[in-house]
């Protein structure tokens, strides 16, 4: 790709064909890396329509595209989400970033770094005091830049598959017998 500046702007849903090339390209990373976890799903439509249109519509959401020489190459998607009302929470509104991609002809170029940093910006924005984040222990280039951004590890995410033992059954109360 070129050394060209880039431009980092809000999505509208006119941008939906070009987010889904682009979300395809990491979707399909993670269906590579966990295909126990994720499915591959054909080229680009992932996400639909009324998914993306429901998180444009939300004033606490927001898609943030990049384009390079008028091309879209990534985008960031972050809401900013309330606790809920326990005593146990601090009341501080947050920012997720649910989902960051560039693709990897546009890669280390800073438009990752820039998606980042508009997130940021916007989330200060909507009064968020922090933002979180979750990534794949196979994403070591995201890894890499959260790293960089001075993104911080706070708690360790475990999973492991269940199975229902040959001699148990489920109860109509839920119950394990």
């Amino acid at each position: 790709m070129s050394s060209e500046p880039y431009l980092i702007r809000p999505a509208v849903i006119e941008d939906y064909d070009n987010l889904c090339k682009i979300m395809h390209i990491v979707d399909r990373y993670h269906a590579e890396q966990h295909p126990e976890r994720f499915r591959s799903v054909s080229e680009g439509r992932a996400w639909s329509l009324d998914y993306i249109q429901g998180i444009l519509d939300n004033p606490n959401n927001q898609i943030f595209l990049a384009e390079l020489a008028a091309t879209p190459v990534g985008y960031i998607v972050v809401f900013v989400i309330d606790p809920p009302e326990l005593p146990i929470f601090i009341q501080d509104r947050f920012a997720s970033i649910e989902n960051l991609g560039v693709l990897t002809q546009a890669r280390r170029l800073g438009i990752g770094k820039a998606l980042m940093k508009t997130a940021e910006r916007w989330a200060a924005r909507h009064g968020a005091k922090r933002i979180d984040l979750s990534v794949y222990l196979f994403n070591q280039p995201a890894i890499d830049l959260y790293d960089a951004l001075g993104y911080v590890a706070v708690s360790q995410k475990m999973s492991k598959p269940v199975e229902l033992e040959n001699n148990a059954s489920i109860s109509d109360a839920g119950a394990i017998e």
